[in-house]
């Protein structure tokens, strides 16, 4: 025979020819995990490519200058300037108010604009398309949900505003919902009609937007910019550009795509353990033809070379399918993600070539990793060895399976880092060994505890219970790989449904009459007692009052905190914590939501600037016990040191802040309050809202149930999306299952003929075969459910939530164990029926 290249290739597609059927199952073991790898890939590619071409219309300009304080004359005068050197101009104010309609009062985001706004997109309205002084565009969801129409009166603090038109696409809206603070616009100069934007009450977004000249350049805008913060010292005044904007994006969709990715990463994970110990054992088969062509002359490197084409076939078989799946899943994808989150730009379905390439190299070489040492082994048995029946199976060297564990665990977590950073990666890969070593570990130790109990069940009656399990035990590689793909995939479904109930029971448990579901803001001093008499007549719940200072951090140990045009990565969100506004307090004693971990609280009447920082913030921020800190309350510097660092419930639905100071240092500093109380009802959160609007304008209500009612609703949107991932992860097990059956019917029916021959009965070998799939069913039950419940146990530790087990568990259960039994009972239902001697001729 000859053994040039191309009588090699022609042998190894005979021999793919021969075996395309298990060649197609085991490249579909790897083509759904490389299906949502290449799905996550290219759908995040294309979002963030297609959104960030559009920062310009998310940010309305190239240039944005906000601050939550009005503007000093001499930024005012910066802005004319530019202005006056090309730049288009426009003024907008942002903040959130009570309006009354017709029939009720609710909370709106009001955006008062000039009438050249926008200076990039497009504003959609059905209505009248400029607004007069006291007409507004209202969102189309408080048409629908108010009932309010073009030509009707809303009340806007002292304004009265009459509806001339409908908000249908807004620029610098990337989501049409509109949450629980639907948009008002209004002309800038109604504004001061309203008498809301008065200092002190309320929190008031001050921006200009501005757009270059068609003569100006990306270089132009970007020097226009390190001109503003070469002149503009103060922090917070905020200066972002549309390229800040494409960073922002890019960040988010990262950071979503992790979700996606990991468990991607876990399903081609699954069917990389499916797709190798089919390869095994295929490849342990081929003893016999290997010493045939042995004999025939063929050189054991060409051997070898014929081998390892056939896995570069199944691999490249595998990321072709993959591809191919992921295309299909990528335009459905693409088409949910815009229907679910209804995003307010024009994105359209695209596809990445690299993608494609990166699927079938990911495949391939897995693939060949996977079975590179078994091939070699295979290609050095000598003939005579095999003719002679002394190898049976040639089994790896532990050197060689330690080799390919550390280069595939390599394979991943290059993979995971690629596509990540590198914490993502180590701790994944870190967490999925753990997990992975644990299963294994477990699943030796249940075939032990079966293996012993056998002997317990030693009378003839227990033959059909002791078949079962010795066989399961028997065939130990191959009950590994059926208990190992199918109890990851179950434990991602379980982990998910934990984790989900879990925060939903926490958060959304406001029936209990000490969560509070309603929260006032922007309340004055000289209203507190007035407003709190309101609330009287309406609940008899605790009230809790705090006051609320708006400041900037100044200093950090006499170190000042300056603005800074370029961050490293490594620094952003200690920077941004230092730089953000922050919402000061004042109280002499903690509430039932805080606890002291670290330092001493101070006591009531303290006269020292003590400060009291919440654990998380102090972490984010780098800021420790005994650090001097500065704050610009207003143009007001107060200092003082922190003494104490606090751990806060945010569950508790109370008003809570990052930084407390004594009483008698912040009492007297400019600031409003903020309640929170329970009411019971919403006939009596409604009532509460108009009245609360007819007598004091300025105060906001914010029914937190509407909160979290948008929240709930997202978080069902993500976990569904991280379950049809997970459920995928399930399918390559059951693939597994099926396949693997399915590639040993020739053994299934020399067991069926053997039992036969014994006198063993159809009934009875039907029953064995129950046994045996039962038990892979209940192991595979516990395992995943022992792995979802750690796993949710420490997520939820972390969170510092409490772990909650929903009746859906126990029906998942019962599924998993069902599950086996029925996919075993199907694929082998024929050969039960064949007497003995069709099972012996079928050999």
């Amino acid at each position: 025979m000859a053994t040039t290249a191309k009588g090699i290739f022609k042998l190894t597609t005979r021999i793919f020819s021969y075996y395309w059927k298990r060649i197609v199952f085991f490249a579909l073991c790897m083509a759904l995990g490389i299906a949502f790898l290449f799905t996550v890939g290219n759908l995040t590619h294309t979002i963030t490519e297609q959104v960030s071409s559009q920062a310009r219309e998310i940010l309305s300009a190239d240039i944005e200058i906000s601050s939550y304080r009005l503007f000093s004359e001499k930024h005012t005068s910066l802005f004319s300037q530019l202005k006056e050197n090309g730049y288009n101009k426009t003024h907008i104010v942002n903040f959130v108010s009570m309006v009354s309609g017709k029939d009720d009062s609710f909370l709106a985001s009001i955006k008062a604009i000039e009438n050249n706004f926008p200076l990039y997109g497009e504003l959609h309205i059905r209505g009248e398309q400029k607004l007069a002084k006291n007409q507004c565009w209202i969102d189309e969801s408080i048409e629908l949900q108010f009932n309010l129409h073009k030509g009707d009166v809303i009340a806007l603090g002292d304004n009265k505003l009459t509806i001339c038109g409908i908000i249908l696409k807004e620029p610098g809206r990337v989501f049409n919902a509109a949450g629980f603070a639907p948009r008002i616009m209004i002309p800038y100069n109604a504004l001061q009609q309203t008498k809301l934007i008065e200092e002190g009450k309320s929190r008031v977004r001050y921006s200009y937007l501005f757009s270059r000249s068609s003569s100006y350049t990306d270089s132009d805008v970007q020097k226009t910019i390190d001109y503003l913060q070469e002149n503009i010292k103060e922090t917070y005044v905020r200066i972002t550009s549309y390229k800040n904007t494409q960073r922002s994006v890019n960040r988010i969709m990262q950071r979503q795509s992790y979700f996606f990715l990991l468990i991607s990463v876990i399903t081609l994970l699954v069917g990389t353990v499916g797709m190798g110990a089919s390869i095994y054992t295929f490849l342990s088969e081929q003893l016999e033809e290997v010493g045939i062509f042995r004999a025939l002359g063929i050189e054991t490197n060409k051997i070898f070379q014929l081998y390892l084409g056939i896995c570069m076939l199944i691999g490249l078989g595998g990321g072709i399918i993959g591809a191919i799946l992921g295309y299909i899943l990528n335009t459905l994808g693409f088409r949910y993600i815009i229907y679910l989150l209804e995003l307010n730009l024009d994105i359209q379905p695209n596809v990445h070539l690299w993608y494609f390439a990166e699927a079938i190299v990911l495949s391939i070489l897995l693939t060949v990793v996977i079975n590179y040492y078994k091939i070699k082994n295979l290609a050095s048995v000598s003939p005579m060895d095999i003719f002679r029946g002394e190898i049976i199976n040639k089994n790896l060297s532990w050197k060689s399976r330690a080799i390919t564990f550390v280069l595939t665990a390599t394979i991943f977590f290059a993979y995971v880092y690629y596509k990540s950073n590198l914490q993502t990666a180590f701790y994944f890969s870190l967490t999925l060994i753990t997990v992975i070593t644990l299963t294994f570990t477990m699943i030796a130790f249940f075939l032990k505890i079966l293996n012993w109990c056998l002997l317990l069940f030693h009378s003839p009656k227990f033959f059909v219970l002791r078949c079962g399990v010795k066989q399961l035990v028997r065939e130990r590689a191959r009950t590994f790989v059926f208990l190992v793909s199918l109890t990851i995939g179950f434990s991602l479904i379980n982990t998910l449904n934990l984790v989900y109930t879990s925060l939903t029971t926490e958060v959304f448990s406001l029936n209990s009459s000490r969560v509070p579901n309603i929260f006032l803001a922007d309340v004055l001093k000289k209203q507190v007692q007035p407003v709190e008499k309101i609330i009287n007549t309406f609940t008899k719940n605790e009230i809790e009052f705090s006051s609320l200072i708006r400041a900037r951090l100044k200093s950090i140990n006499g170190k000042i905190v300056q603005r800074k045009t370029k961050v490293a990565d490594e620094e952003i969100e200690q920077y941004r914590w230092r730089t953000r506004e922050y919402n000061l307090t004042y109280k002499d004693k903690l509430n039932t939501s805080e606890k002291i971990i670290v330092g001493n609280f101070w006591q009531e009447g303290a006269t020292q600037p003590h400060i009291s920082l919440e654990r998380d913030f102090a972490q984010r921020a780098n800021l420790k016990i005994g650090d001097a800190l500065s704050f610009d309350i207003q143009g007001i510097v107060v200092s003082g040191k922190v003494t104490s660092i606090r751990k806060i419930d945010w569950l508790s639905m109370r008003p809570n802040f990052f930084v407390v100071m004594p009483s008698n240092i912040l009492s007297k500093a400019p600031q409003t309050f903020i309640a929170s109380f329970k009411l019971d009802s919403k006939e009596k959160t409604v009532t509460l809202q108009k009245e609360l609007s007819q007598h004091f304008s300025n105060v906001v209500v914010i029914n937190v149930t509407s909160v979290l009612k948008v929240v709930e609703k997202l978080m069902g949107y993500f976990l569904s999306a991280l379950q049809i991932v997970a459920w995928f992860c399930i399918a390559v097990g059951v693939i597994i299952l099926v396949g693997t059956l399915s590639t040993g019917h020739t053994e299934r029916l020399n067991q069926v003929a053997l039992y036969k021959t014994m006198g063993c009965r159809r009934k009875e070998i039907v029953c064995i075969d129950i046994v045996e799939f039962l038990c892979i069913g209940i192991i595979t039950a516990i395992l995943s459910f022992l792995n979802s419940f750690g796993l949710a146990l420490i997520h939820n530790y972390y969170f510092e939530l409490s772990t909650t087990i929903h009746y859906t568990q126990f029906i998942y259960f019962a599924f998993i164990v069902v599950l086996p039994l029925l996919i075993g009972m199907i694929v082998n239902r024929k050969i039960y029926s064949a007497n003995v001697m069709q099972n012996f001729r079928n050999e």
